[in-house]
């Protein structure tokens, strides 16, 4: 998956954006959701899946050991 930031060639509209695609084509297909003009590509950058952590278990606390 590639990211990229996106900016509108519409001086007036110059709406600026961070959209995900699988592919380097797609981003050719994108036009300007508010005013339909064409996009122009500022960066792009590889996505990384993130994936969601196994949820944290507490620890329970046990007491020091009794002194002799």
């Amino acid at each position: 998956m590639i990211g990229a930031e996106i900016i509108c060639t519409d001086e007036s509209c110059a709406v600026t954006v961070d959209v995900s695609v699988d592919t380097l084509e797609e981003l050719e297909l994108l036009a300007c959701d508010d005013c339909g003009c064409s996009i122009q590509v500022l960066a792009v950058w590889d996505v990384t899946e993130l994936r969601t952590a196994a949820p944290v278990t507490p620890l329970r606390r046990t007491p020091p050991p009794l002194a002799a």
